[in-house]
């Protein structure tokens, strides 16, 4: 064939391959706009991308932004990799992703040497050892925010070109628009969520307020104050202690849920190296997830029994009425790690309406003791 004949298939093919890439990544621009769901947009990218780039493992890893520099991988496909789990954190630190990332361009890592590869990224080298030897990330950038990568993985040394190199960023370019899209989707739906739950908590704490506006015998209601509490705070054992009248021991006043023999209504329980000295010092809440005996003996001795009981979670508030502790409000639970400082600030609005209950009830009581009194007196006059 004639050198120009030559020339001219060439640029036929040169022509084809173009357009084939166009269409897949048209194809791949309407898979990212079909949907919000990004697991489904993931296996749609990942069964359209791999008419354009051959991988053995595909895989979406996004920045997690919680103060550490670390990535979530989002999704994956193809060769499996135990060391990165599909929804795991992982640092960036010592890693491709993370210095794609850092840099925000393409990165090619081709090598059939584990030590270079040990070398250069010491947490990469998993990869390797699974028999991945060629990889390539590009960065997946918004608005000048890097928000992840997309990365590519071949058994192949020396798999992947800087035409690649191109085509796997026109795709991170159509796929970050998805991602973004989605983000702010879940930002409106979580806010939603956010303003239905705290509704919720509302009617609720509105309710308690009901339940114990309700009588001047604070024993009648106890009992529908915990059900309404467990609504909004998980616990397996609910607890007031109070003071007792001049002196500086505390009761318990009511007890409902896990038992501990030593702690049941009516025992007195102990003050010093107890979380209700801590509460006393403090005058604020205080949440404790315990998991060994050692560390609760050492601490709080008065604990123990709680710990036996298989209590592992603690949550604790001051009950305060006019300026004054009057006792404490103790939430318990056997899931270990289950509070959170949204948990202990619902209970110490919890604590201060029963705080305040408790009080009028305490000087009903006294009054009423006040008029028995006077009457007794006035009959024996």
């Amino acid at each position: 064939r004639a050198p120009g004949g030559r020339e001219l298939s060439r640029r036929a093919k040169e022509a084809e391959r173009l357009a084939e890439e166009r269409a897949v990544i048209a194809e791949i621009g309407r898979a990212v706009g079909s949907s919000l769901e990004l697991d489904r947009v993931y296996g749609l990218v990942a069964a359209q991308t791999r008419k354009l780039i051959p991988y053995d493992r595909f895989v979406v890893n996004l920045r997690h932004d919680d103060g550490r520099e670390q990535y979530r991988v989002a999704f994956a496909a193809g060769v499996a990799n135990p060391q990165r789990a599909i929804g795991g954190l992982y640092p960036c630190e010592g890693t491709a992703t993370g210095e794609a990332i850092r840099s925000r361009s393409s990165l090619l890592v081709q090598s059939d040497d584990p030590e270079e590869i040990r070398t250069r990224y010491p947490y990469q080298y998993e990869t390797w050892k699974v028999g991945l030897r060629s990889l390539l990330i590009v960065p997946l950038i918004f608005r000048d925010e890097v928000m992840g990568v997309l990365s590519f993985r071949s058994r192949r040394t020396k798999a992947y070109s800087p035409h690649d190199v191109r085509v796997a960023e026109q795709v991170a370019s159509q796929v970050v628009g998805a991602i973004a899209n989605a983000q702010i989707h879940g930002v409106l739906k979580r806010s939603r969520k956010e303003a239905e739950r705290l509704a919720e908590e509302q009617a609720i704490l509105a309710q308690i307020g009901r339940v114990i506006g309700a009588s001047l015998e604070i024993e009648d209601v106890y009992d529908r104050f915990a059900a309404e509490t467990r609504k909004l705070i998980p616990f397996d054992r609910i607890v007031v202690n109070l003071n007792r009248i001049q002196s500086d021991e505390r009761f318990v006043a009511y007890v409902s849920g896990v038992d501990v023999p030593a702690k049941r209504k009516g025992s007195v329980v102990p003050l010093a190296r107890s979380i209700n000295e801590v509460l006393l010092r403090t005058r604020r809440g205080f949440i404790l997830h315990i998991n060994r005996l050692a560390e609760v003996a050492e601490r709080y001795p008065s604990l123990v029994d709680t710990f036996e009981a298989g209590l592992r979670s603690l949550l604790s508030v001051p009950l305060i009425s006019r300026g004054e502790i009057i006792g404490a409000l103790h939430l318990r639970a056997r899931a270990p790690n289950l509070y959170d400082d949204r948990d202990l600030q619902l209970a110490e609005r919890v604590g201060d309406q029963i705080a305040g209950a408790i009080a009028n009830a305490q000087a009903y009581a006294a009054l009423d003791e006040s008029r028995k009194q006077a009457e007794r007196l006035a009959e024996e006059q």
